[in-house]
């Protein structure tokens, strides 16, 4: 629940609760989350907690974008949309963005494959 205390486990605390062996933890293990006393776990989370975890999050990206707003205004920037593409370099923007999909797609197999690889290693000595 969100008004439960945290509490850490005990023998570890400050840096220690986020470890993995090399901290005394298990592989793995994220120990206590700071803040509201989560566990790492999405699952785990209450109804409460990702309800506040969501709002929280659209609230920042609300906050930076207001900020960004306010600045660029102030600037004299000014967005202005405009419905003709003539003039503004669409043949080059459009080789630049099928050369950033075809990076980004190749990156995606690259991870799928490693990821199957991995896989199907078996445990590590």
């Amino acid at each position: 629940m969100l008004g439960d205390p945290i509490q850490k486990p005990a023998g570890r605390g400050g840096a220690e609760g986020v470890g993995g062996a090399a901290h005394g933890g298990e592989q793995g293990d994220l120990g206590q989350s700071p803040g509201l006393g989560g566990t790492g776990h999405l699952e785990t989370l209450t109804t409460g907690q990702m309800l506040l975890l969501s709002i929280g999050t659209s609230g920042g990206v609300a906050a930076q974008m207001a900020v960004l707003a306010v600045t660029s205004r102030r600037t004299g920037f000014r967005l202005r949309l405009h419905a003709d593409p003539r003039g503004i370099g669409v043949r080059s923007i459009a080789a630049f963005a099928g050369w950033t999909i075809a990076s980004a797609a190749a990156a995606q197999v690259v991870f799928i494959v490693s990821t199957r690889l991995a896989s199907q290693a078996g445990q590590g000595s």
